[in-house]
């Protein structure tokens, strides 16, 4: 009988020092899994401030290309701006040009009928062959500032030449002719050669 209790205790002794065994051994399970847990918590929490920092880094970049994206519109605007300032400019000018160029017809057309009015008055047609202007088709050839530049070269041999020619001659048909003192000028005796666009040659 004693024998058996004896057993039993040693049983009970067995059964308490396999249990304390296994709960010592489920409290160093749980020390780890705290420890594996307070690792996971410090990795997450660097993980975390590693994404702020680049959360931030590329929201500054997102205002940055904010401001960019608004300089580049504004940029975009003036340009657009200036562009249409330019071809207003340009139109303004191509219109200046066409009317230049029709000025330059006119005045084209002004200095061939003079010098033709000229050449067919006799005594002034002498004069035009003296200074080497005498040839039609070589005077019709030249630029409209060579023309220039050759019926002011022809007023001043007309001046030197100091003689009138009658109001009757050809020349006063084209409103042109020569007092004494070899002045020469238009019927309103004015001393200068004037081209106006419409008026009446």
């Amino acid at each position: 009988m004693m024998e058996t209790l004896r057993i039993f205790i040693a049983m009970l002794i067995f059964a308490a020092f396999s249990n304390l065994e296994a709960a010592v051994s489920g409290f160093e399970d749980i020390d780890a899994l705290s420890t594996e847990s307070v690792k996971l918590r410090s990795k997450a929490a660097a993980e975390q401030r590693a994404w702020n920092s680049e959360k931030s880094e590329m929201l500054a970049e997102l205002s940055a290309l904010k401001e960019m994206r608004g300089a580049l519109l504004e940029k975009i605007s003036r340009t657009e701006s200036e562009i249409a300032e330019a071809n207003k400019q340009t139109e303004i000018i191509r219109r200046k040009l066409s009317k230049d160029e029709s000025a330059m017809r006119d005045l084209d057309a002004f200095l061939s009928e003079k010098y033709e009015a000229w050449i067919g008055t006799p005594r002034i047609a002498e004069v035009l062959s003296k200074i080497g202007l005498g040839d039609r088709q070589k005077f019709a050839e030249k630029s409209v500032s060579e023309k220039l530049s050759a019926v002011c070269a022809i007023l001043k041999a007309i001046k030197a030449e100091d003689f009138q020619i009658d109001k009757s001659e050809s020349a006063i048909s084209s409103g042109i002719f020569v007092r004494a003192r070899g002045r020469v000028t238009d019927n309103a005796g004015t001393a200068s050669l004037k081209v106006e666009r419409g008026a009446k040659k």
